[in-house]
């Protein structure tokens, strides 16, 4: 390759050869450690699942916190839902927002407050 002044240009060849030896090792020990642990772990907690599958069937602690925080959070959204839905429609009224993107707020929330209905509605279609 020649440069602007008509000389070759053989800097390609000035870059020096990194042997294997110099290549710094993809992971260092203290992670390869860190992640047979995290693998052994995992597999005594899958182990104890075999040995003792009544903790499988067991209720969770939470379910009831879960629920209490779910009921409470779609009691706290519901007038933000309202507001959204009238905020969505006078956009879509005055031309600020395609009636599309308005019809998909509401469904959106349509489908977020009727969750529980809707799983309930499709647990009985299937006798679950």
């Amino acid at each position: 390759m020649v440069n602007f002044r008509g000389r070759e240009n053989l800097s390609f060849n000035r870059i020096p050869h990194k042997c294997m030896n110099d290549i710094k090792p993809i992971m260092s020990r203290r992670k390869l450690v860190m992640k047979v642990y995290t693998n052994i772990a995992i597999v005594t907690i899958a182990g104890l699942g075999l040995f003792m599958p009544e903790l499988a069937f067991a209720a969770g602690p939470f379910t009831s916190g879960a629920t209490s925080l779910s009921q409470d959070i779609l009691t706290i959204l519901t007038p933000v839902a309202v507001i959204a839905v009238m905020a969505a429609g006078v956009l879509a009224w005055f031309g600020r927002i395609s009636w599309i993107l308005a019809i998909s707020v509401m469904a959106g929330i349509v489908l977020v407050f009727g969750s529980q209905q809707i799983v309930t509605w499709i647990r009985g279609l299937f006798g679950v």
